[in-house]
């Protein structure tokens, strides 16, 4: 797809690669966006963990698709920030390539087409066909009709992370893996949370969710005290709140949006 006017994923002219669903590809189609408030919320964060030039930054995206959220996130972006996409599905990986192939410095750009979970293996994950956004390990959130399945390499998230993510001074964290978000980041070691500036996670209240994940994900959001579902925080939320739903197994989802620090968004800015 090319932009055919200046727009958050990019200048006119500019050539973005996305699957033809009826979801991602139509929403660009007609607003040259995705999910423009979480990546706005990022950026904010970003900036914020740059107030000391001197501070080595990572931006961690994961379940990053076709990587539109980063994109948008670092696109009026000027400072030296080090990206990380987790993205198992192999048409997905090729496209974040093209879209961000001249948006970082090719050592700052780390691409990884594995999908983080609890350990190394192989695991198969499935995709609706008419929403590629909706990308899962668990087969009950993806229709059957008209759906792809892809076999795709895990591995175990806490090993990951000490092998390749320690060392930054400043985190930001986008996390939405369609169910496993939870497992995810109760695993990601508490020296990251405890340096990480904000996040947006998806928080999906499905049966598969395990109450021990969701609880040792949430001790590290006491860290946090801007919680809220909304990005311009609109309403303040306490950590029971989350657990509540999360475990409500509803099939509700919403996005959570912490930071250490009250957020301006400015999403016409």
């Amino acid at each position: 797809m090319r932009l055919n006017q200046d727009c958050p994923l990019g200048l006119k002219g500019a050539l973005i690669e996305l699957p033809q669903d009826k979801v991602i590809y139509e929403s660009v189609r007609l607003t040259g966006a995705w999910q423009s408030a979480e990546s706005e919320f990022l950026r904010q964060g970003l900036l914020r963990s740059k107030e000391n030039s001197q501070a080595r930054t990572a931006l961690i995206d994961i379940g990053a698709n076709t990587g539109l959220i980063s994109l948008q996130a670092m696109n009026r972006l000027d400072q030296d920030i080090e990206v990380f996409l987790f993205e198992p599905v192999p048409r997905h990986v090729d496209a974040i390539r093209r879209n961000l192939s001249t948006l970082q410095e090719p050592d700052r750009l780390h691409i990884y087409d594995v999908a983080l979970s609890e350990k190394d293996g192989i695991a198969q994950f499935y995709t609706e066909v008419a929403n590629h956004g909706n990308t899962s390990v668990f087969q009950e959130i993806v229709p059957v009709i008209g759906r792809k399945s892809t076999s795709v390499r895990t591995v175990d998230t806490q090993n990951f992370f000490e092998a390749h993510l320690t060392g930054f001074d400043k985190y930001v964290i986008k996390c939405d893996t369609q169910g496993m978000d939870a497992l995810i980041l109760s695993r990601i070691p508490e020296s990251i949370w405890n340096s990480t500036q904000s996040a947006v996670v998806e928080v999906w209240a499905h049966s598969e969710i395990r109450e021990d994940d969701v609880r040792g994900f949430l001790n590290y959001c006491l860290k946090f005290p801007y919680r809220s579902w909304d990005s311009q925080y609109l309403e303040r939320i306490e950590i029971e709140e989350i657990a509540q739903f999360w475990l409500g197994r509803s099939g509700a989802q919403k996005n959570l949006f912490l930071s250490v620090d009250s957020v301006a968004i400015d999403l016409c800015g």
